[in-house]
């Protein structure tokens, strides 16, 4: 009988034993799954705040471009090098010889080519 009640209690010690094996195992992976979460919330923000500043540096620089590339901008650059404005009626055609560096008008309607902006 001594034995029997030895051996029920050992019984309940090892199935005490698993239940607070298992509720450690339990709360340790709740504990983590909040922290994981934590953590991922927290790199998901930091990850949106990052998009947005790209964005705006995007938009930034888009407006830039647009500012250097602007049509006013090119002629009065191009004004100021010395090269001539040629309308888009301009029926001559401009002859450059690189070489001499010589630049010629010719008379030839057949093939209209253009130096300068239009």
């Amino acid at each position: 009988m001594n034995s029997e009640r030895h051996h029920k209690q050992s019984r309940k010690k090892v199935r005490m034993r698993l239940l607070w094996f298992i509720g450690f195992i339990l709360i340790s992976l709740y504990l983590w799954g909040t922290v994981q979460i934590d953590f991922d919330l927290r790199q998901n923000d930091n990850l949106k705040q990052e998009i947005e500043s790209l964005q705006n540096e995007t938009n930034d620089l888009r407006i830039q471009v647009n500012a250097l590339a602007s049509y006013q901008r090119i002629v009065a650059l191009a004004s100021e090098r010395g090269l001539v404005f040629l309308s888009a009626n301009h029926k001559k055609e401009l002859a450059v010889d690189w070489m001499d560096q010589e630049i010629s008008l010719e008379q030839e309607e057949a093939q209209i080519q253009y130096a300068g902006f239009f």
